[in-house]
């Protein structure tokens, strides 16, 4: 597979709920100067240059760190990163052959051959092989960490590679070292409990080599067959004798040399050594990532478009990035959706759009102490620790904030002008289009958010913070909350966020969240901030539906109620269940995080994507959504 991950930062709208992340590892990866300058037109391109727009700016290669991991960085993968599957438009995983095979050699334990397809090579020409498999065992397996001395991932801040997918399933469902065969082409895995999900932690391929010279310093890419392959080599024998202290050189470099925001005659291409279809030639910092046509490519089905470059352009203002598409300056545009947008995209000529459920959710989360690998101590009015009294009071505030929060004022206005259909989100788990929501809501104690009309949920609120602060009132707030929400040229959350700072007034509460410019750069995870709002994104299709992505090690605001959680959530990571067992158990999850006013969701994203009508081939998928078939892109004109 291509992309491997549970819970996904997606900084436009939120973050992503995929517990495997891109190519690095398993699975695979002012408007008017805008518009006057920053943007060439797309139609002054021959037609064979499609230009993508996003709304945030390329950092990374490296995914799999808590600060790199943003659906952006992840776009740019996918064009670069085949592995054993991708999911299609219907949410279906389609094996892909053109890479290798996979298949079950035992059930009891369960054990899966992987086999690479001879001739496989990376853009350099370095064949790929099992070896380069392996990286993702380093900087998933807690097992491996702790045998190679390369940290304890159990311990905050404690391992060497920088990795968010120690805490994952993979590690714990496979604990033995994966066999590699004689001729190097197949890994074996074992998994010590049949999981039903074993397709999502198949380990997919990093360029080893590429790793290793940067390591020892080299600085470019080289086509010297013995180069590369001594690299391999001598990354399989760190690997295979754990030689920590070259892996710990290995980890500093894997931390830091892939974080590349711009391209210049310095850049070391060796951070982007690719075998999908498409490699990095250019990246202009803010701006855009130019990719072309991997001439190497045969790691995934064959091109049968005629796109040969592929720009993705940074506009994160809608009117610009509006007027880019009209202007034909760029092709496909798919950020967040408003009512004005969906009707101007529908307007517009040349325009076709692609309408319907996104994958990605809304949602508040409220912070409760300093995250798992955190440096800052967080300190603030939510904080769930010192005495029971001091912990009562924190619950009590983070219940106000939840009760006043104004789901209903916010769908109504900002979300069903855009889909009529659009309810509030009662459920962590579950969209309310799914079969089991209705039962899931009457049991998972969202019921305490729902009671009420607004009006009524606000005064309990009220009632709330005036047993710790007497003075508040309507008018007068007790306490301030930190608020981290994104950017200001984000209208959807401008819209949002007034309406919630009028709303938690009335309830005493002052919210203070001016926006933050800086939003596309920073980690979400920051102590600075007593909550936060974007979006989740679902982008595997797991038993477990990412209820590991809630435990302290995974979670983004410092939550610990693993004593209930992880003995409901284990049993669904780690075998096949009866979906009555799995509603049970998520709705039993679901009901202790709202008790304990973790945060809440408040609706489902709508897709609004408007497409130049000379392109073919863009169709919606489960994720990547637009670049999971590159290959079938075509311009008609």
């Amino acid at each position: 597979m291509r992309n491997t991950r549970s819970l996904y930062p997606n900084k436009e709208g939120g973050v992503v709920f995929k517990k495997t992340t891109a190519r690095i590892l398993l699975g695979t990866v002012a408007a008017a100067a805008l518009i006057g300058s920053a943007l060439v037109p797309a139609q002054a391109a021959t037609r064979d240059t499609i230009v993508l727009q996003e709304n945030n700016f390329f950092g990374s290669f490296n995914t799999t760190k808590k600060t790199t991991n943003v659906v952006i960085n992840s776009t740019v993968n996918s064009l670069m990163g085949m592995g054993f599957w991708y999911y299609n438009d219907e949410a279906d995983i389609v094996r892909n052959t053109d890479f290798g095979t996979y298949s079950i050699t035992s059930r009891k334990p369960l054990t899966v051959k992987m086999t690479v397809k001879p001739g496989r090579v990376w853009s350099d020409g370095t064949p790929i092989t099992a070896v380069d498999l392996l990286l993702s065992h380093v900087i998933c397996s807690p097992t491996y960490s702790k045998a190679a001395g390369i940290g304890d991932p159990s311990k905050s801040g404690d391992t060497a590679f920088e990795s968010t997918c120690y805490t994952g399933t993979y590690g714990k469902l496979v604990t033995k070292e994966p066999v590699v065969s004689g001729d190097r082409m197949s890994l074996t895995l074992t998994f010590d409990s049949p999981t039903p999900d074993y397709q999502l932690y198949l380990p997919g391929p990093s360029a080893v080599h590429g790793l290793v010279l940067m390591t020892d310093g080299k600085k470019g890419v080289t086509t010297n067959a013995s180069v590369n392959r001594n690299a391999k080599t001598k990354f399989f024998t760190a690997y295979q004798n754990k030689n920590t202290a070259y892996l710990k050189k290995l980890a500093a470099c894997w931390n830091t040399c892939y974080d590349i925001a711009e391209t210049n005659e310095k850049t070391n291409n060796l951070a982007y050594i690719s075998n999908g279809g498409f490699i990095v030639s250019k990246i202009v910092k803010n701006n855009s990532v130019t990719l072309v046509r991997n001439t190497r490519y045969n790691s995934g089905p064959k091109f049968t478009g005629n796109v040969q470059t592929v720009i993705i352009r940074s506009i994160d203002n809608p009117t610009a990035a509006l007027q880019a598409l009209k202007n034909k300056e760029i092709d496909v545009y798919s950020g967040q959706a408003t009512a004005d947008l969906a009707s101007q995209l529908r307007a517009m000529p040349g325009i076709r759009t692609i309408g319907g459920n996104a994958n990605a959710w809304e949602h508040v989360d409220l912070r409760f102490d300093t995250t798992f690998g955190e440096k800052d101590t967080y300190k603030g009015v939510f904080a769930d620790k010192g005495t029971a009294a001091e912990k009562a009071q924190a619950l009590d505030l983070r219940r106000a904030f939840l009760l006043a929060w104004p789901r209903d004022e916010i769908v109504e206005k900002i979300y069903q002008p855009i889909n009529p259909n659009t309810k509030v989100m009662n459920s962590i788990f579950y969209f309310p289009e799914q079969p089991a929501y209705k039962s899931v809501v009457a049991n998972n104690g969202s019921d305490y958010y729902t009671e009420g009309t607004q009006a009524q949920r606000t005064a309990r609120a009220l009632a709330l913070v005036q047993k710790h602060y007497p003075k508040a009132s309507a008018t007068t707030a007790g306490f301030d909350v930190n608020f981290n929400w994104g950017t200001p040229t984000n209208a959807r959350r401008v819209a949002t966020i007034a309406l919630a700072k009028a709303a938690l007034a009335k309830a005493g509460i002052n919210l203070i969240a001016p926006g933050n410019t800086n939003w596309n750069a920073e980690p979400i995870v920051s102590s600075s901030y007593d909550g936060q709002m974007f979006a989740w994104v679902k982008t595997s299709i797991q038993q477990s539906i990412g209820c590991n992505g809630y435990t302290y090690e995974e979670n983004l605001t410092g939550y610990n109620g693993d004593s209930v959680i992880k003995p409901l959530c284990d049993p669904l990571v780690e075998e096949p269940q009866e979906n009555s067992l799995v509603i049970k158990n998520l709705t039993a999850i679901e009901k202790k995080m709202h008790d304990d006013a973790y945060g809440l969701s408040v609706a489902r994203h709508a897709n609004v994507v408007g497409v130049n009508e000379d392109l073919d081939g863009i169709r919606l998928g489960f994720y990547p959504q637009i670049t999971w078939n590159f290959w079938e892109w075509k311009f008609t004109k």
